[in-house]
């Protein structure tokens, strides 16, 4: 995709040498970047935010209108970690924009990965409905595979082509 090499290569060259973290990489590839946990890039958001934002702002944007100036502000597994531990919440769960995805935060505010939330609805399902097929994301893990709940009840897994258009074939 040509617009996002553009919109990469803008932020490479303007955004990222004003982060801290980031100062001494300017001017060289993507590559040369740290990957970094979400959760602690939040948990310090005040070092990468040069956009000047408050926690306060941004709440009330993604309460109302979910844009605060030029920027979209949404809920991510790193807020949503954060919002966990501050409320004492036993779970969060947070959804996309048109509500299609759900991410899942544990009360430590651990993030709980779709394979594993798939492998107990799949669990679950397997009691009612004996020598079910479940058909999965390629990109899965193997977990469905070797699960022992699955496999007592009979189930088999089908792992099928990325997309929701593909699945629900």
């Amino acid at each position: 995709m040509l617009w996002q090499a553009g919109r990469l290569g803008r932020f490479l060259r303007s955004a990222a040498p004003r982060v801290e973290a980031f100062s001494s990489l300017s001017g060289r590839p993507l590559a040369s970047y740290p990957v970094m946990d979400k959760s602690a890039l939040m948990g310090a958001f005040h070092r990468y935010n040069v956009a000047g934002i408050t926690g306060d702002a941004a709440w009330t944007a993604f309460e109302t209108t979910g844009r605060l100036g030029k920027y979209a502000v949404g809920a991510s597994t790193g807020t949503s970690a954060l919002a966990a531990k501050e409320h004492g919440a036993d779970v969060v769960l947070g959804f996309d924009g048109d509500g299609d995805r759900c991410g899942v935060v544990d009360n430590t505010g651990e993030e709980i990965y779709a394979d594993k939330i798939g492998l107990m609805l799949a669990r679950d399902l397997s009691k009612n409905y004996p020598n079910a097929t479940f058909v999965v994301d390629v990109k899965s893990t193997g977990l469905y595979k070797t699960d022992p709940v699955l496999k007592a009840n009979g189930a088999t897994v089908d792992y099928y082509k990325t997309g929701h258009s593909y699945i629900k074939r």
